[in-house]
């Protein structure tokens, strides 16, 4: 998994395919549904996960405080993205203990398109974009957690 320079309209650095961490699977048959993806994302920066979808399906990420904070999701056109409101982003959810998102080809969800490109942007801050420590307090920790159950299934 790459880290990105600073989550809030921070450069490229390079990117990490979703499907390469859930089994080398396209949208939505990911094999490990129901697993919980755990970031170590070093304080200033956010993960970014590309993927396009080759078939009908959704995907639903929940914060998984077991094991690390329920950063800020965002879904969106362009990498690293991560605030509602800024150019090419589709949907975002900032920090909160449960905070949730589901991406889908249907209308209902965060939707994407059969053959586009998306990103799966993910950063330990809060709506300010203040750096947030584990636990989701504000401070000067060199790492974070971030973590997400998620679920998958073609529709």
């Amino acid at each position: 998994m790459v880290l990105q320079p600073n989550g809030i309209g921070g450069g490229i650095v390079g990117l990490t395919d979703l499907g390469s961490l859930l089994g080398n699977r396209s949208f939505p048959n990911y094999p490990y549904s129901g697993q919980s993806l755990t970031f170590y994302i070093d304080s200033g920066y956010y993960v970014s996960l590309a993927f396009t979808p080759a078939a009908s399906g959704l995907i639903k990420f929940t914060a998984n405080n077991s094991y690390g904070d329920g950063g800020t999701i965002s879904l969106s056109t362009s990498p690293g993205v991560l605030t509602l409101g800024t150019q090419g982003v589709i949907c975002a959810s900032s920090y909160g203990g449960l905070n949730s998102m589901i991406v889908g080809t249907s209308t209902g969800y965060c939707q994407v398109k059969i053959g586009q490109t998306y990103y799966l942007n993910f950063a330990d801050t809060n709506a300010n974009g203040d750096q947030l420590c584990f636990g989701g307090t504000a401070g000067t920790c060199a790492q974070s957690r971030v973590s997400y159950a998620f679920t998958a299934r073609a529709q």
